[in-house]
């Protein structure tokens, strides 16, 4: 996870600080897939074990991406 966005004005803020995720897939020359937000729905569909019931259309992107390595 990398920000969270905020509900109120669409800002990514940044919890973590600047990541070093493009730095080291640039080193190892690969492809930075996806930058994922932190998302209180998502963490606990996840905790209760049902993280299928998530529908957010980002994650069809990162799953496209993730389909198309094979």
């Amino acid at each position: 996870m990398s920000y969270f966005k905020c509900p109120y004005c669409g800002k990514e803020i940044k919890i973590f600080g600047d990541g070093k995720v493009d730095l080291i897939a640039k080193e190892n020359g690969i492809d930075t897939i996806s930058k994922l937000p932190l998302v209180p729905t998502f963490a606990s569909l996840a905790d209760s074990g049902n993280i299928e019931s998530f529908d957010k259309d980002y994650l069809n992107a990162v799953f496209n991406k993730i389909l198309a390595l094979k």
